[in-house]
């Protein structure tokens, strides 16, 4: 943002105080019928030149906020200045194409074969590593069934708890809602009990294989630590 705004800024100051400033001048010497000063028209071509070569950078800069990949990388400062240099290299292809007229038809290869190893450079640095979408994926999905299983946990031993509050005390005997629903607590209390036995086999296959051992063994603790805790309360709601 800073960059852009300051080659944006360079390009009107360029343009107000050097270039137009230069046209009146030639305007007003031609209209007094006198010789043109020479030094504002060298002054306003050298300005126009830096405004043609910081075209495409400032393009860049505008259009780069939607491809976080560019400034979102770990040396986003250096793919800036990799793809301003190829813009620049490639604007000065334009105008040598545009002046081939001038050399025979002869336009240098020079600086399209510069601006396109640079954009290749960018490219090979910022693609993502071979396999880093499984193992995203993965710690993904590891984490959303923690959340889910501990919120089914939650739920039904909280349910469990406040049937057993306001059930009074010379209560009629148990019908077949009860039944039922003691069933389904036990069934979520063994459910429980075989998503923990998965977390931990799933995490002690990552860190035999080494695949995304890190993440995922902190996610897992720390998803799961209050579910066991859960598991008994379900089991004694059930056994009531």
């Amino acid at each position: 943002m800073v960059f852009g705004s300051a080659i944006g800024s360079i390009m009107v100051a360029n343009v107000l105080f050097v270039i137009i400033p230069g046209q009146r001048e030639l305007v007003r010497a031609k209209q007094q019928g006198r010789a043109p000063d020479p030094a504002a028209a060298l002054r306003g071509k050298q300005r126009s030149v830096h405004n043609t070569y910081f075209t495409l950078p400032v393009l860049f800069v505008m259009i780069s906020n939607h491809y976080a990949i560019t400034f979102g990388a770990r040396y986003n400062w250096l793919v800036l200045i990799a793809i301003s240099f190829a813009g620049a290299c490639l604007r000065a292809w334009f105008v040598a194409r545009h002046r081939a007229a001038e050399r025979g038809g002869h336009v240098p290869a020079l600086p399209m074969l510069l601006a396109c190893v640079a954009l290749a450079a960018v490219v090979i640095a910022l693609a993502p590593a071979p396999g880093a979408a499984l193992r995203a994926s993965r710690r993904w999905q590891r984490r959303a069934s923690c959340r889910a299983c501990s919120t089914s946990f939650r739920y039904a031993a909280c349910h469990a708890t406040l049937r057993r509050r306001r059930r009074p005390a010379s209560a009629p005997r148990p019908t077949v809602w009860y039944w039922n629903a003691r069933s389904a607590v036990r069934a979520s209390a063994a459910s429980a009990a075989t998503t923990v036995g998965a977390h931990d086999a799933a995490r002690q296959s990552d860190s035999d294989d080494g695949g995304g051992a890190i993440g995922d063994a902190d996610v897992d603790r720390t998803c799961c630590a209050p579910v066991s805790p859960m598991v008994s309360v379900v089991t004694h709601a059930a056994r009531y």
